[in-house]
């Protein structure tokens, strides 16, 4: 197996592995995923912050029921200052929610040391969408969310992504702020 194919499967794989604890509600475990990198930056993401936004998350959408994990580039020994030099990734996770609904994420990987990690910060919902999916166990005819957006300004709509023209990702609230999203 050549070096790219054996990347791409790990990679894979590890994509895979933060839905799993991400579904387990194992938010200490997906923290691990994180980019070491972003971490030591000033006005980092805490892992208080972390856990706090992928519990938000998981409340609107009960489950990451991934389907397909597709990596659209995989960029091998092609120097970038966003990335530091290393190795990255850019991939495609299509999933639906606990009612079926389709959604998918545009994600970023980088590779330090033989392992892939997320330059994802967190999950946000857009303002508005304070309806939880609905515990399908209870009930079939409630509403569920219908988009979601990433910390990098990928919107989903119905599983379709939409294009914008700007992303304004939330920043971090610092620890100990009485507020907890800015809008």
């Amino acid at each position: 197996m050549s070096r790219t194919k054996t990347l791409q499967a790990a990679l894979k794989r590890r994509v895979r592995a933060f839905y799993t604890h991400l579904n387990a509600r194992a938010f200490e475990k997906c923290f691990l995923f994180l980019d070491p990198r972003l971490l030591v930056r000033p006005g980092a993401v805490t892992q208080y912050q972390y856990e706090t936004t992928l519990a938000e998350f998981m409340t609107h959408v009960r489950e990451v029921r991934v389907r397909t994990v597709t990596v659209t580039g995989l960029h091998l020994n092609e120097p970038s200052k966003l990335y530091e030099g290393r190795d990255f990734a850019l991939g495609k996770t299509e999933w639906e929610d606990v009612t079926g609904t389709p959604h998918e994420f545009a994600e970023r990987w980088v590779c330090e040391r033989g392992v892939w990690y997320t330059r994802s910060s967190g999950l946000v919902l857009p303002e508005g969408v304070n309806t939880p999916a609905p515990d399908i166990h209870r009930t079939k005819s409630a509403p569920s969310p219908k988009e979601y957006i990433t910390n990098y300004g990928v919107i989903v709509r119905k599983g379709k992504p939409l294009k914008v023209k700007k992303a304004v990702p939330h920043p971090p609230t610092p620890v100990g702020s009485k507020k907890t999203r800015r809008s």
